[in-house]
């Protein structure tokens, strides 16, 4: 590595960059950075050339770290070999895979031929020095290579073969053309989007695992460590499981595309990550609080915070509204290594939800709760407060938008389709007739003032399984249980979706109908936003199957945590795939297949990946997802919406003055080691506060 003979890094491990967050990806960056540094390494480039597409967000990151420049294959279509990609020097390697010339039993001269075959390829588009990677996939460095090449040479007719290394050749050449936006073009290669939605459970569970330990428990701890609030320093316990979770990021297991068994070792480092986050936490407010009746509210969210917060104590309050009891040993003694629990030392302890308005963001805040008057009202078939109605009504769910006065009749449906694709990609049958949800009763299931929640039982009947030629004429019958949760005064309405998938090769989805055919939507990047434009009328069912080496496109586009349209935003935990469909934006909740590649794919002309079986690709049993909608187009509400559903306050009895934690705006990532560290993202730069 030193002698730069073995270049590593900048990753951890290679990772996408569309089911990660920006959190996970700097982080991922940092750790690789850091392990490569100890062995020598000096510069870097980032290095994505497998994944399926590239966020815009890269070159900004990329040139955060004074990367020498990127290189790329899938997503980039017909681009130049060596362009300006948003201020980022980048190489696409255009003829960049399974190019295993100089591990075969091939003559020199035959040897040259599909050389001088590939070369002439990429020429039209390269400049006088071309880029032609050797190898593949699990494959070592070919044998005496420097004497194959020198044989190689003499029968080439119009080139001449060098052994070089990707920074040399970067360095070597100059851009010609400047692009911008994000790369998810499948013209030349496949971006393979069914990864979007293959095995959505581990999804979830990443999406979860992200925000608890990379936006609650490292930032609580550096901020509360370096206002002297908290006498320990938590951080070598969220180090050892940040790495754990980035693991999990390496782009074949995020994408759901491997064999049931990494993906069942993926499960595991998601509980290591989770418990790491929960007991740093714990200990941290553990510190913080004391035996006062006061009550203190921190705020880690980007926006102030009005709304909810849940507080625990050992003693009934006589405000706020409770929502769970446990019997369980008290918290303080539970982190007292003094003492022993035993069984006499467990009590009831209560968890209740308290109001809390105007807490600044990164700020902790003394407040006074009281009995608030509500707003809210729940009846057997709907639910409502000043902001936001939800009615059963003809067997649909209708929701109205007070502010705009707006109503969205049989807004919120569930649909599901034939699928007989693979983890890659989603494949449509012939004429895929759609199974819809049919509401079947409502009631009360939690009736409070400050939260209210109905719910909603649906039924549907689908095939339990699908092939290329149609569904099966055998049902199964899907009970789903719908809970629409509203809180007082909330601007928005959150759903939890609980259903136990019965069935095989399909597809289902949470349809979201509006007044006006889809043409466009926005939604959240690792930073920032990307508009998309779509044909609503695009179905990629009437054009089956795909010719040879041809990856149909598709109406599915990835989101981080939103998507908007026409005047509302659907956030979710972990579902990161919609689609648009007519005047319909769906969201995927789960896609049931059992194949890493089929190599009989409709939508996909060659196979992508080994026909290995995956049984726990289909989703089988009980399923959960959450999602919540907002009647708004302002990014900035959005964006609060997100982070309050999310979870980004903490309350607790504790006499901490009211102060700012930081004066910074928007964490993204916070590493006490040597020193505090916070990024922050502010007109199109990412900027470092020590």
């Amino acid at each position: 590595i030193k002698d730069k003979k073995l270049f590593v890094g900048p990753f951890y491990c290679s990772t996408d960059s569309f089911l990660v967050s920006v959190q996970s990806f700097l982080s991922n960056i940092d750790v690789g950075i850091d392990i490569s540094k100890q062995f020598g390494c000096d510069e870097f480039i980032g290095y994505c050339a497998d994944t399926f597409g590239h966020s815009k967000s890269l070159p900004l990151i990329f040139n955060h770290y004074d990367f020498v420049g990127g290189i790329f294959w899938r997503g980039l279509g017909n681009l130049h070999q060596c362009f300006n990609w948003d201020g980022l020097k980048s190489i696409y390697l255009r003829q960049g895979y399974f190019h295993d010339y100089l591990n075969s039993d091939l003559s020199y001269e035959k040897n040259a031929e599909l050389i001088e075959n590939q070369l002439s390829k990429i020429d039209d588009k390269s400049q006088n020095i071309l880029l032609l990677p050797l190898g593949a996939d699990h494959l070592k460095v070919a044998d005496n290579i420097e004497n194959q090449v020198s044989e190689i040479n003499k029968y080439l007719k119009n080139y001449e073969l060098k052994i070089s290394n990707p920074f040399e050749y970067i360095k070597g050449v100059k851009s010609t053309k400047t692009v911008k936006g994000e790369l998810r073009y499948n013209s030349r290669n496949f971006i393979l989007p069914g990864v979007l939605s293959s095995r959505i459970d581990l999804k979830i569970k990443n999406a979860y695992s992200q925000w608890q330990l990379l936006r609650l428990a490292e930032p609580l701890n550096a901020l509360c460590f370096d206002n002297g609030l908290i006498k320990n320093n938590y951080q070598p316990m969220i180090d050892a499981a940040k790495k754990e979770l980035i693991k999990n990021h390496a782009h074949d297991s995020i994408y759901g595309c491997s064999t049931d068994e990494v993906h069942k070792a993926m499960e595991r480092r998601f509980q290591i990550s989770d418990e790491t986050a929960k007991t740093t936490i714990n200990e941290i407010v553990n510190e913080l609080e004391d035996n006062c009746e006061s009550i203190n509210v921190i705020n880690l969210s980007d926006y102030v915070f009005s709304g909810l917060c849940e507080i625990k104590s050992d003693k009934k309050l006589e405000y706020g509204q409770l929502i769970n009891k446990e019997f369980y040993v008290d918290k303080k003694l539970s982190f007292d290594i003094n003492k022993i629990p035993v069984t006499e030392d467990f009590k009831e302890i209560y968890t209740y939800l308290i109001s809390a308005k105007n807490v600044k963001p990164i700020s902790v805040l003394k407040v006074l709760p009281k009995n608030i008057k509500t707003d809210l009202k729940c009846t057997d078939s709907s639910i409502e407060n000043s902001k936001i109605a939800l009615k059963i009504k003809y067997r649909t769910i209708e929701i109205t938008d007070k502010i705009h006065n707006k109503t969205y009749k049989n807004f919120l449906e569930f649909v599901d389709f034939a699928d007989v694709g693979d983890s890659y990609n989603y494949a449509p049958i012939k004429r895929n007739k759609k199974v819809k949800s049919e509401v079947t009763g409502s009631r009360v299931f939690n009736k409070g003032d400050l939260r209210s929640i109905l719910k909603i039982n649906l039924k549907m009947e689908i095939p339990v399984t699908s092939e290329k030629n149609g569904r099966s004429k055998i049902f199964a019958i899907h009970d789903i249980k719908l809970f629409a949760i509203l809180d007082t005064q909330s601007d928005f309405i959150k759903f939890k979706v609980e259903f136990n998938n019965r069935a095989k090769n399909h597809i289902l989805k949470a349809a979201f109908n509006f007044e006006n055919p889809i043409n466009k939507t926005v939604s959240d990047d690792m930073i920032g936003t990307v508009e998309r434009k779509f044909d609503p009328e695009y179905d990629m069912s009437k054009i089956i199957p795909a010719n040879k080496g041809v990856e149909l496109k598709t109406n599915t586009a990835p989101m981080q945590t939103f998507v908007k349209t026409q005047g509302a935003a659907i956030i979710t935990k972990g579902l990161n795939e919609y689609e648009v469909r007519k005047s319909a934006l769906e969201i995927t909740l789960l896609r049931s297949t059992g194949i890493i590649s089929n190599p009989k794919n409709p939508a996909r002309g060659t196979p992508a990946g080994p026909p290995i079986e995956t049984k726990d690709l289909f989703g089988l049993g009980e399923n959960v997802c959450e999602f919540a909608v907002i009647f708004s187009s302002n990014e900035n509400k959005i964006r609060a919406a997100q982070q309050a559903f999310y979870g980004s306050v903490f309350a607790f009895f504790g006499n901490i003055p009211s102060q700012a934690l930081t004066s910074a705006k928007n964490i993204l990532t916070a590493d006490y080691r040597k020193k505090l560290r916070i990024r922050t993202f502010n007109n199109g730069k990412i900027t470092e506060i020590v």
